[in-house]
């Protein structure tokens, strides 16, 4: 699933987390409550000196 098709969560579920997120990591917080009420997330993790490592989380 890519992040153009993820239905972010509303924005009276991500003000309870705000004061926790900092920055412009505040614009992504709705769809990172999306993904974990979803129950699932794949991605790549950047590992410093070395590629990308593949994880899935379900």
């Amino acid at each position: 699933m890519s992040i153009d098709q993820l239905q972010p969560a509303t924005q009276q579920q991500a003000s309870v987390y705000l004061p926790y997120v900092q920055g412009t990591k505040r614009n992504f917080l709705p769809y990172a409550i999306s993904l974990y009420q979803k129950g699932v997330l794949e991605g790549h993790r950047k590992i410093e000196g070395s590629e990308h490592i593949p994880f899935v989380a379900s």
